[in-house]
């Protein structure tokens, strides 16, 4: 496909693009993935090409702290490869310049600085269907997001983990960001105390004893085997995830607050993906919920 400047046919050159497996609860990418993304850099006319594997894949501007530009179009951008041989064509990516720079540390309660594996996210307040900006936690526990002041001028922060992370988000953090300018703002993590647990079950209520993905040596679904179930808090940014087992349990580490729980299914498993339930799920400090998975 092509980066274009926003609101302009004109390329982009020198670009990085990445193509996330599975990379997020809007089917977008985000730095939490449990896999590496793949990526190109635009040539003189903006044009790029990512070779990967089957699988689905959400495709966004990769955003370091030398990044000049990110993605303008707000909601998820998905890719669905059939085969090891499909070729998926025609995709734009509208840019905006990121002027502004968010900057800080990742904390414990006890104000002790913790590296984390994963990024932080900054999206505007009150967005929903949006896909964050992203941003690498480095050594020993920084970070930096580019975002577009044009685009909001204040954002809320979350952090994004691989599966099975220990750590959560304490609280709401947003920030106000300046043009052209920079702003630190700290980040304090909590140890989660709860879970989300469950099972995969029949329509008619028995539970499904094996969950293998056919085919997974070819990496379908970005390499995710069956599926991965996933529990996303928009008060305070708090996105956790976990795969699906081969007996066909689940188990998400989460903190105290309420939840939107949903899952992805592997198509070559056989079964339907459905929306999520609208209601969510309201979790207890010390507390074990159980959220079974009906498939038909």
């Amino acid at each position: 496909g092509f980066v274009y400047q926003n609101g302009t046919t004109t390329g982009l050159p020198g670009v990085q693009v990445s193509a996330f497996p599975n990379g997020g609860p809007e089917g977008g990418p985000g730095p939490g993935s449990p896999m590496m993304p793949s990526s190109a850099t635009t040539d003189a006319a903006g044009a790029f090409s990512i070779a990967v594997n089957a699988g689905h894949y959400g495709i966004n501007l990769e955003n370091r702290p030398d990044s000049q530009y990110v993605r303008a179009n707000t909601g998820p951008l998905d890719a669905d490869i059939a085969t090891n041989s499909s070729v998926v064509s025609g995709v734009i990516i509208n840019a905006i310049k990121a002027d502004a720079t968010i900057t800080g540390r990742i904390l414990d309660q006890a104000g002790t600085q913790v590296q984390l594996p994963g990024g932080v996210g900054a999206r505007p307040v009150g967005a929903t269907d949006f896909v964050d900006f992203n941003g690498p936690i480095q050594p020993p526990g920084n970070y930096t997001v580019k975002v577009p002041s044009a685009t909001a001028t204040q954002y809320t922060l979350s952090i994004h983990m691989p599966p099975g992370s220990d750590y959560s988000v304490s609280g709401n953090v947003t920030v106000t960001v300046v043009p052209n300018g920079t702003v630190t703002q700290d980040i304090t993590v909590a140890k989660n105390t709860s879970t989300i647990f469950g099972k995969v079950v029949s329509e008619s209520g028995f539970a499904l004893n094996s969950c293998k993905a056919t085919d997974t040596s070819t990496a379908k679904f970005g390499g995710q085997g069956f599926g991965q179930v996933f529990a996303n808090n928009p008060k305070n940014g708090v996105f956790a995830n976990a795969p699906i087992k081969e007996d066909c349990s689940f188990v998400l580490s989460v903190g105290a607050g309420e939840y939107f729980f949903g899952y992805r299914l592997n198509p070559q498993a056989g079964f339907v993906n459905r929306p999520a339930p609208p209601d969510p799920i309201v979790v207890a400090a010390n507390q074990n919920v159980e959220k079974n998975i009906k498939v038909i």
